[in-house]
This record gives C-alpha cells, sequence and structure tokens, in this order.
C-alpha cells in the first residue's frame, strides 16, 4: 500500500508500508482481547526516545508517557484536539506544564483527524488503524522492530509535525 498525502497541490509519498521487513501483527482472540494494547504498553517502557500521532485517548497512555517522561526520555507526540481537551482533564495542568518546561515532552496539537495512530520509538513502530465505519479498531496493531519501518514511522511523524502546531500551557 503506497500512502500518498497532497499538501498545496504537492503530493507527499512515504516508502511503501508493505516493505517495511520483520513486522507482526498483534491481534485479539477470545482468550487474550487486550493482546495489542498490553503489547503496546510493554514495548514502549523500553523507548529511549518516543514520536506519536494520536487521534485516540487512553489514560494508559497518559501514565506511561508521564512516567517516561519523568524518567528523561525524550517524548513528543501530536494529539488531535479532542484528544488535547481530554488530555487537560485527565492530568492536572500544573503537572502538565512541570512536564513540559522541565523534562523533555513537547505536545503538538493538529486540526487534523488523521486516520492512523503510531508510535515510533528507537527501538520499534506500533501502527494502528480505523475501521471502515470510522472507528480505531483496538483489536489489532502491526508491530515491526525493523530500522526501515522505524524510520518510516519518524518520516510520517514529520509529516504530521509539518502541520502541527506546538501546545503551551
Amino acid at each position: 500500500m503506497q500512502l500518498t498525502f497532497q499538501d498545496n497541490n504537492k503530493n507527499y509519498s512515504l516508502t511503501n508500508i508493505g516493505m517495511i521487513v520483520a513486522t507482526k501483527l498483534l491481534a485479539t482472540n477470545e482468550l487474550n482481547i487486550i493482546n495489542p494494547h498490553n503489547t503496546y504498553l510493554s514495548l514502549i517502557k523500553n523507548a529511549r526516545w518516543i514520536k506519536g500521532v494520536t487521534p485516540i485517548f487512553s489514560s494508559d497512555y497518559t501514565n506511561l508517557h508521564k512516567g517516561l517522561v519523568e524518567m528523561n526520555i525524550r517524548v513528543q507526540i501530536i494529539v488531535t484536539m479532542a484528544v488535547m481537551n481530554k488530555l487537560t482533564e485527565d492530568i492536572d495542568l500544573n503537572i502538565l506544564k512541570n512536564l513540559i518546561d522541565n523534562y523533555d515532552l513537547e505536545i503538538f496539537v493538529t486540526n487534523e483527524n488523521p486516520k492512523v495512530a503510531f508510535t515510533a520509538t528507537d527501538s520499534v513502530l506500533s501502527f494502528g488503524l480505523f475501521n471502515n465505519n470510522g472507528v480505531y479498531d483496538i483489536t489489532q496493531d502491526l508491530i515491526s522492530t525493523d530500522k526501515m519501518g522505524i524510520r518510516w514511522g519518524c518520516e510520517l511523524f514529520e509529516y504530521y509535525l509539518g502541520k502541527a502546531k506546538r501546545y503551551k500551557i
């Protein structure tokens, strides 16, 4: 699948996602209905840096990212305004301000509504999609530990970063 984005009448293409090697599709089953979610949390805990785009919210992610930032892990995240509003309900604004001002946390807000949620780290790319009904599919997650896959995720992050604005308290 070739991902192409159009912006100001220019097409931007990213590496063919099918060329990413060392991938694993994590899916739920009747014995482990939260396998993708738990695996994601486990993989991200070992990151040295994180770049993510998310139009979805889970307080598990807030707690995980807060803990990583407090361990001096660089976290850059792009969220939608709806996610930002939920985040500011979920975490005390003084704590959020402290994490941004005194640690390596950067939050960006996009007016776009991405139909992907992904995280690239120094060791893994986690990539999730929405289903045909426009609902995020929590039952599957594509995981890549390949350097090309991680680079692809970083390039996609940079694409969305160009359309986002830094969040300031």
